[in-house]
C-alpha cells in the first residue's frame, strides 16, 4: 500500500509541474504574440490606417497551431558541408526558442547576400529567441523578412526546445492592406493557412514524396 501511495504521490507531483511548465509556455507565448501584434498595430497607426486582420484571422475558429519539438544536434564540420542544422528559414508564422548556455545558432541578417554573412547568437539564460517564419513575411509583403537560421556545434552538446506558432488552419494569409499600396502591391496571392504549410511540406520532403509513390 505504502508503494502505491509512493507512486500515486510521484505521479502527482509530475502532474502538478506539468501543469506549471505549461502555464509558463502559455503565458511566455501571449506575451510574445502581444508584441508581435503590437509591432503591427504600430505600422497601423504610422500609415494612418486601422485594421484587425491580422489579429482576427489568426484566430479564426478560436484557436492557434502551436507544436514544440526537442532537438539535440549532431557535432558539425561546415568544412565539408555537415552542420547540426543546414540554413533554412521557417515556414509559418513565428518561432520561440529555448536553447541551452552551448553557442551554436547563427543567423544571417541579409539572406539575399551574396556571399552571405554569418554571425553566432549568444545564449542568454531565461530569454526567448523569436525568429519569424516565412509566414509572416508573406503576410507582411516582405515588410517583415523571415530569419535564414543554422545550427553550427562545434565540440559541445547542444539541445534546444522550438516552439513553432501558427495561425488556425482554416485562416486566409492575405497581405495586409497597410503593406500595400498602388506603388507597392501584393506579391503573393492570398492562401489559406493550413493549404500553404501543406504546400512547404511537401516541396521540403518532394524525394520522400516521390519514394512513397514509386513503392
Amino acid at each position: 500500500m505504502k508503494r502505491i501511495e509512493a507512486i500515486l504521490l510521484f505521479l502527482m507531483n509530475i502532474w502538478i509541474l506539468s501543469i506549471r511548465y505549461m502555464e509558463t509556455i502559455k503565458r511566455d507565448i501571449t506575451l510574445a504574440l502581444n508584441c508581435l501584434m503590437m509591432i503591427l498595430m504600430h505600422r497601423n497607426h504610422s500609415t494612418g490606417r486601422t485594421s484587425g486582420r491580422v489579429q482576427t484571422s489568426c484566430l479564426h475558429g478560436g484557436k492557434l497551431w502551436r507544436c514544440i519539438i526537442i532537438r539535440h544536434y549532431q557535432i558539425s564540420e561546415p568544412a565539408k558541408g555537415i552542420f547540426g542544422a543546414g540554413a533554412h528559414t521557417d515556414f509559418g508564422l513565428i518561432t520561440l526558442l529555448a536553447t541551452d548556455d552551448v553557442v551554436g545558432l547563427q543567423i544571417c541578417k541579409d539572406k539575399d547576400a551574396n556571399p552571405q554573412i554569418w554571425e553566432y547568437v549568444p545564449p542568454l539564460k531565461g530569454a526567448f529567441i523569436v525568429n519569424l517564419g516565412d509566414m509572416l513575411e508573406r503576410w507582411s509583403n516582405c515588410t517583415f523578412r523571415s530569419t535564414l537560421h543554422r545550427v553550427v556545434c562545434t565540440g559541445q552538446e547542444r539541445y534546444s526546445i522550438a516552439y513553432f506558432v501558427e495561425p488556425n488552419h482554416d485562416c486566409i494569409v492575405e497581405c495586409l492592406p497597410t503593406c500595400q499600396s498602388e506603388k507597392n502591391p501584393p506579391i503573393f496571392p492570398p492562401i489559406k493557412c493550413q493549404d500553404y504549410l501543406q504546400r512547404r511540406y511537401q516541396d521540403t520532403h518532394a524525394d520522400l514524396n516521390s519514394y512513397q509513390v514509386s513503392k
